[in-house]
């Protein structure tokens, strides 16, 4: 229920008869209190700053599909690239805490582009071929950590991500 709704009944019920004045303000004061109670906390509800952890298993559950759905470009090209931004953008209002998932995917994907981008051009010289392959295998494995870490409720932050978006 939200605040207009809660709003809405406590003024039926007071204008019905059933609460005083005194019990109606005291009840609309209650809910107020709740709302900005929710509000001062709710972020902290789901992310603790501090131990870089989320509780809400809402926002685990889908950091955890935001991170693993960089694989899905494997099975669809380009989709392990757009995808992540999807649900990072369609998911940031009512989650929060998939703010800080969407950053870190975010940053690891245009540092992947750029790691594939210099490493392809340094492969005419032969150096950048064990590079590739070494980025390729990092992209498997990082989406696949950074996944398992945050359905646990733990924000991981990729090795080797160059933070463009902070």
């Amino acid at each position: 229920m939200d605040i207009t709704e809660g709003l809405k009944k406590l003024q039926q019920l007071h204008l019905a008869g059933g609460l005083t004045d005194e019990e109606y303000a005291l009840a609309k004061q209650a809910l107020f209190d709740h709302v900005e109670t929710r509000a001062e906390v709710g972020d902290l509800m789901l992310m603790d700053a501090d131990a870089d952890t989320i509780t809400d298993p809402e926002t685990q559950r889908w950091g955890m599909f935001l991170h693993l759905s960089m694989l899905t470009g494997f099975v669809v090209p380009f989709a392990g690239f757009i995808l992540p931004f999807i649900i990072w953008q369609t998911k940031k209002n009512d989650l929060p805490g998939i703010e800080v998932h969407g950053r870190n995917a975010a940053n690891w994907i245009i540092s992947q582009v750029l790691y594939y981008a210099v490493f392809g051009i340094l492969s005419f010289l032969l150096i950048g071929i064990p590079f590739l392959v070494i980025v390729f295998v990092l992209s498997i494995i990082f989406p696949i950590l950074a996944g398992v870490k945050s359905s646990n409720g733990e924000v991981w932050k990729y090795p080797l991500s160059i933070r463009f978006l902070k």
